[in-house]
């Protein structure tokens, strides 16, 4: 599929109706980064909106309806913005079948102020893009919800350069620098166990952690006969502790991973990725997972965690696009919730 990209500046008011938004108590719960710690995910209809942490905004359109039970053919649109008083909006849009050149939007060129006059609209029009004898119709169920949602968690509501209602109000938005992660990178080589005495050192305090809801095996029964997959794969973090990795499945897809001291003896906690996630640990300290939001395989959750030398903390939460909507749901590739600055510390080669 390829994406068109249409234009940028808007800081100066488009000429459309103005269409008011009231969001409600619980939307207004979680409404700027300070609030949104790990960012903001905020779905409406057919439209998603996807804030990080540091400011930065994307919203996402579909068409209506999901795919496969809709006449409409599949069509994405995407809205970015970077947090700051003078951070343009850009705009790209997607269509299957895909089109290369030529696309018009309602038989005009692609520009990104036509899209938002169309989508401020009130009452709400068409939005149809076309080429030749094919047409893909944007949805607009849910995108002033999500336009206002937008201006209001980067301080932008009735500025000049808003979004929904522009107006004469002043910026109130910052952007938020990324938190700084020093990741410790391991220097010790991997090794693999099928300690009885650590799968019974685990068991009961995974069954109450809650990172495995639906049991886990391979803690609970052990390995079979003749299982290739060792029971645990054991990684020296440093020369005092060890993440002990599970696979809870026997298809090895859904792993549980624990901190224990070197000799095994001791927990020291568990990493906070759940069993029902698709995890692996990398060898440059990192846990990556991915966890689907729905049972179709075409929406997820992305979360990373660096070791930092005493822990492992978050480095990155991502989410892909909305779910139902077949492969435009994740065409956009993963849209940050959470966003850090990793510097890498790797220490010195020891005797282990």
């Amino acid at each position: 599929m390829r994406c068109l990209l249409l234009s940028a500046l808007l800081f100066a008011a488009l000429p459309a109706a103005a269409k008011t938004i009231v969001l409600s108590t619980a939307d207004a719960q979680c409404s700027s980064p300070a609030d949104c710690t790990h960012g903001l995910r905020f779905a409406r209809g057919d439209w998603l909106l996807v804030c990080s942490n540091t400011g930065d905004c994307t919203a996402v359109g579909y068409h209506a309806g999901i795919t496969g039970q809709t006449e409409h053919l599949p069509v994405s649109v995407l809205i970015r913005r970077k947090a700051g008083a003078t951070s343009p909006a850009t705009t790209l849009v997607t269509v299957d079948p895909p089109v290369r050149e030529n696309l018009l939007l309602n038989g005009q060129p692609l520009q990104t102020g036509a899209l938002l006059s169309l989508l401020r609209a009130d009452p709400p029009r068409p939005i149809v893009y076309q080429h030749g004898d094919k047409h893909w119709t944007l949805s607009t169920r849910g995108a002033a919800e999500v336009l206002a949602k937008m201006d209001a968690y980067q301080g932008r509501s009735g500025t000049p350069g808003a979004l929904l209602n522009p107006g004469n109000a002043a910026y109130q938005g910052t952007a938020v620098s990324k938190p700084v992660i020093t990741a410790r990178l391991p220097a010790w080589p991997s090794r693999t166990s099928e300690s009885e005495s650590l799968r019974t050192l685990l068991r009961g305090p995974a069954a109450a952690s809650g990172l495995a809801p639906n049991g886990c095996q391979r803690l609970d029964h052990g390995n079979h006969t003749g299982q290739e997959v060792p029971l645990f794969t054991l990684y020296p973090l440093d020369k005092d502790t060890v993440l002990a990795e599970t696979a809870c499945d026997y298809g090895n897809a859904k792993r549980l991973f624990a901190l224990v001291n070197r000799d095994l003896t001791r927990l020291i906690g568990f990493v906070p990725v759940p069993n029902t996630a698709f995890a692996r640990y990398h060898s440059n300290g990192a846990i990556e997972a991915h966890q689907p939001d729905d049972n179709f395989g075409e929406c997820y959750q992305q979360s990373i965690y660096i070791w930092d030398g005493s822990r492992f903390v978050l480095s990155r939460l991502s989410t892909s696009g909305l779910c139902g909507k077949g492969s435009m749901s994740y065409v956009w590739g993963a849209l940050p919730l959470f966003e850090t600055d990793v510097q890498l510390d790797l220490p010195p080669q020891p005797d282990y």
